[in-house]
Order: structure tokens, then C-alpha cells, then sequence
């Protein structure tokens, strides 16, 4: 079960046979002897692919559901469905119609046959073709967004997240203001954990008066130790809609960070993952606004909270936000607005600014 779970549904053999599985359903929803059939098929596909993109235009230009157009990976596989779901529904309902009933008619010189049914065994295997498409194309949308990059993940499986008390902080934060590398004057001591440990706790928002959703820290191995060394820090923010936890269901934060951990003598960064929207259906821009006080929230509190409770290194030199989308611009917002807090950030795929729709006014 351990090896289903672990395979990639972005990458690999896995992706490969449903794009085999995928082409032969939208062989068999089109293969037929008749013109007629080839001809039906492609004025389907024009109109699937026009109504796809007019979809993709009316979500975000009229109904203004997100800020940014959808990508094209997004209309592409929309068009397909589309296009499937009428082919096969075309094929399996054909054979519910009535047989008509009496003897064959005639026309003038000519023999009017019934019209047959379409064979059940073709509605059957049409809509199991209709079902590997549509599958198929869930998954290539999913390899886009990484959302569910392995099986176990879709299965929602991911690192467990401990409840746990945080150990006490062993030194006052003035006196946590490193110059050197952690490194530097580390030696790994007997006895150290294998891994690090996932912990969540509540930030709340002191100053800001936010309220978000528990946030994640790891904590290393390095972090246990009877001396415990004062680590380096790095804040993650989630894409939106997610919450902390899509950090541990989308991407292999966690077994990276304890590779690193085994390779460096059981260090690792201080990883902190809090939520600036407070739900998955919330989009605070992480900014102060009349929405909520987001900015001040990942500014003040989160940083605050962190040298309260965590022996974290309080060198801006040492600390790192990141994100992805929504989580990668609010990360350049931190680093470009607070500088004295954040001097490195990641940004994986930013918006190109805070938004809640295409239309800004």
C-alpha cells in the first residue's frame, strides 16, 4: 500500500498510462462508420471549445471568481470534458429509445428499415470511456497546480501534525542574535530524533486582531537536543484557496527538510506555516484592508509570536518567507514592505498583484 501511495500522479509511469487509457477513450467515443458520426464529432468540438473558452472568460470577467484568467492547461481540459461528456452521453443514450415497432415500410421504390438501437455492449464501453477521460483530464490539471502530486495525497494522506506542547525557549530573545552560521559551531550530540517533529499551534493576532486558522511548525531534530542550538527561520504561506496544511499535502516539504536534517547533523530551519486568511473561501490580500488586517497580522504578530516561543535566530539575515501563488505574492509583499524582518523570499508563480478579481474597482 506504502508503493501505490507514493506514486506520482505528475510525473512517471503512472501519468503515462492514463494518458494511453485517455487517447483510447477518445478513440472509442469517436470511432464510428459513419460520416455523419466524424461530422457530429467535430461541430461538438468547436462548440466544447468555444463554450469552454466563453466559461473561462465569464468566471473571471463576470462572475469574478478569481483575479487572473484561467490557464489555458484549465480551458483546454474543460473543452475536452465537454466534448467527451456530449460524445458519450450522445452514445449511451441512444440506446434507451424505443425500437419502432411494425413491419418495414416502403417509399416508393425504396425499403424504409427501422432504425437499430446502438449495441449495449458500445453505451457500456462508452460511458467507461467517458469516465477515463474525464479522470484523465483531472489529473492533467492537477499536475498543473501540484495540488495532489501522489496518490496518497489524493487519498489525503500527509505527514501527521502533533498537538503537542512547544518546548520552552532556552534563551531570551536578545540574546538570540546570531552573526554566524548555526553550523558554525554545532557538534550533533548522542541520541538525536530521526525526523523532525510537525506542531500546531494557535498565533494569535495581538496586534492586528486576526484570527486565523492553526499554523504548522517543524521542528528539526537539532531542536531536541539537550543544548539546543538557535536555528534560522523560514515563514511559508499556502496558495488560496488552501490552508497551512496544503504545504504537507502538495509538496514533500517535509521529508526535504529531514534529508537535510540527516545530512547537516539534525539541522534544519525553524519552519513556520501560518494562515493570513482564516478559511479557503477568504482572500485577505495579505494586506490591511477594510477585509481584515492580514498585513499586520503576518508582519507583526507571526514574527512576534516566533521569537516568543520559538529559539529562533532574531537576524533578518536569517529568516526567509516563500509561497506559492496567493502565498508567493503575499511573500514578496512581506519582503518588499519589511525589509527588517524578511531579507529572502521565494515566489513560485506570483500574481502579478493583490487582487480579488479582474475587475479592480
Amino acid at each position: 500500500m506504502n508503493a501505490i501511495a507514493g506514486l506520482s500522479l505528475v510525473e512517471g509511469p503512472l501519468p503515462i498510462v492514463f494518458w494511453v487509457l485517455g487517447a483510447a477513450g477518445l478513440l472509442c467515443l469517436l470511432i464510428r462508420r459513419s460520416w455523419r458520426w466524424w461530422l457530429f464529432g467535430a461541430v461538438v468540438a468547436v462548440a466544447a471549445a468555444m463554450l469552454s473558452v466563453a466559461a473561462g472568460w465569464a468566471v473571471i470577467h463576470v462572475f469574478y471568481w478569481w483575479a487572473e484568467d484561467l490557464p489555458s492547461a484549465v480551458i483546454l481540459n474543460l473543452a475536452i470534458v465537454l466534448w467527451a461528456v456530449t460524445m458519450g452521453s450522445t452514445t449511451a443514450l441512444a440506446g434507451l429509445r424505443r425500437p419502432p415497432t411494425g413491419r418495414t415500410a416502403r417509399l416508393g421504390a425504396h425499403e424504409v428499415r427501422p432504425a437499430l438501437r446502438t449495441p449495449r455492449a458500445r453505451r457500456i464501453l462508452a460511458v467507461v470511456a467517458t469516465a477515463v477521460v474525464l479522470a484523465v483530464s483531472g489529473l492533467h490539471v492537477n499536475a498543473y497546480f501540484g495540488q495532489y502530486p501522489t496518490v496518497g495525497s489524493l487519498l489525503g494522506q500527509q505527514p501527521a501534525v502533533s498537538r503537542m506542547p512547544l518546548p520552552a525557549t532556552d534563551r531570551v530573545s536578545s540574546a538570540r542574535f546570531m552573526n554566524t552560521a548555526v553550523a558554525s559551531g554545532w557538534q550533533e550530540p548522542v541520541g538525536l530524533p530521526a525526523t523532525g517533529t510537525l506542531v500546531a499551534v494557535r498565533i494569535p493576532g495581538t496586534v492586528s486582531g486576526f484570527h486565523g486558522r492553526d499554523a504548522v511548525v517543524y521542528l528539526p531534530p537539532a531542536y531536541f537536543a539537550p543544548k539546543r542550538p538557535v536555528l534560522p527561520v523560514v515563514v511559508l504561506v499556502s496558495g488560496q484557496p488552501g490552508a497551512p496544511d496544503s504545504w504537507l499535502r502538495s509538496s514533500n516539504l517535509v521529508s526535504d527538510l529531514d534529508a537535510f536534517a540527516a545530512s547537516h547533523g539534525g539541522l534544519a530551519p525553524l519552519v513556520v506555516i501560518p494562515d493570513p486568511n482564516g478559511s479557503d473561501q477568504k482572500n485577505t490580500m495579505c494586506m490591511d484592508s477594510d477585509i481584515a488586517r492580514a498585513g499586520s497580522y503576518m508582519a507583526v504578530d507571526v514574527p512576534n509570536w516566533i521569537k516568543a516561543h520559538l529559539d529562533a535566530d532574531t537576524n533578518p539575515a536569517h529568516w526567509a518567507i516563500g509561497g506559492f501563488s496567493y502565498g508567493a505574492t503575499c511573500s514578496v509583499q512581506m519582503a518588499t514592505g519589511h525589509p527588517e524582518i524578511f531579507r529572502t523570499f521565494m515566489a513560485i508563480a506570483p500574481e502579478r498583484e493583490p487582487a480579488l478579481a479582474a475587475k479592480r474597482s
